[in-house]
């Protein structure tokens, strides 16, 4: 694979994730407050950070697709690209370990939980290539 489609598939890639990220937490998050978010068991700490680290992510992955160049985005990069497979790898777990208030409560969110860790491991592949 050349240089060039390494960059248009890295390119995509992030851009499809970070869009999937966002939207996602974004449906997620308006679900929440129109089911009342104190009454709701699912929205435990653990589930709120795992929410925002989506939301963050998403953001960072979205920025870095418009802005690239130096060392210092290409590093913070990664980390966010590393540490987002470690969450999204630990919903996973916590879903097959049938995990009380799991992150993804049912196969809808495991099956998009599925695609970004895809979209994930895509960007991992293409940047270090």
């Amino acid at each position: 694979m050349n240089a060039a489609t390494s960059q248009s598939i890295l390119k995509l890639a992030t851009l499809i994730t970070g869009l999937v990220m966002l939207g996602e937490a974004k449906v997620l998050f308006t679900g929440l407050r129109l089911a009342k978010l104190a009454k709701n068991p699912w929205f435990t700490r653990k589930n709120r950070i795992l929410l925002g680290s989506d939301i963050l992510f998403g953001f960072v992955l979205l920025a870095s697709v418009f802005h690239s160049g130096s060392d210092t985005l290409s590093i913070l990069f990664l980390i966010v690209v590393c540490f987002s497979f470690l969450a999204h790898g630990y919903r996973e777990w916590e879903y097959l370990a049938q995990i009380e208030n799991r992150f993804c409560a049912g196969i809808p969110q495991f099956i998009v939980n599925n695609f970004k860790l895809i979209g994930l491991l895509l960007i991992l592949f293409a940047s270090l290539s």
